[in-house]
């Protein structure tokens, strides 16, 4: 039975999600022993079979999940930088509203800043339970 190579220059959601056979975690092992067993005894394969094209595949395989791992781990330090610095900027941020509302009777156009902000405040507390008196 010879075998197909799906990859093509287009790659449909439909194709993803009906045709491709995932590889996953779970597969991982497979693939290596596979890629080991035919490296070890390539005669056991059918002339048919395309043997560089499966090396190929294994070793953009091994090159992209290295890559791939360095993406994840610098994706997750970006998170957590993100939300680090967003933590410091809301932080900050409530010290301006509180500047801005103790001086909003001192300092023209103080009094419209501090009554926008205050409009984030109020939606970001908890709604009373229905029927309840606020």
């Amino acid at each position: 039975m010879a075998s197909q190579n799906l990859v093509s220059a287009e790659i449909t959601p439909e194709t993803l999600a009906k045709s491709l056979v995932k590889l996953g975690n779970w597969f991982r092992p497979f693939l290596d022993l596979a890629h080991r067993s035919v490296n070890d005894h390539p005669d056991i394969m059918p002339r048919l079979f395309d043997l560089a094209e499966f090396k190929k595949d294994f070793q953009l395989i091994q090159d992209l999940t290295k890559l791939d791992d360095q993406l994840q781990a610098l994706c997750e330090g970006l998170r957590n930088t993100l939300a680090a610095v967003g933590s410091g900027a809301l932080v900050a941020c409530l010290e301006i509203y509180s500047a801005t509302k103790s001086n909003s009777d001192r300092v023209t156009g103080l009094k419209v800043a501090a009554a926008e902000m205050s409009e984030f405040l109020r939606k970001s507390r908890a709604k009373p339970a229905a029927g309840a008196k606020a």
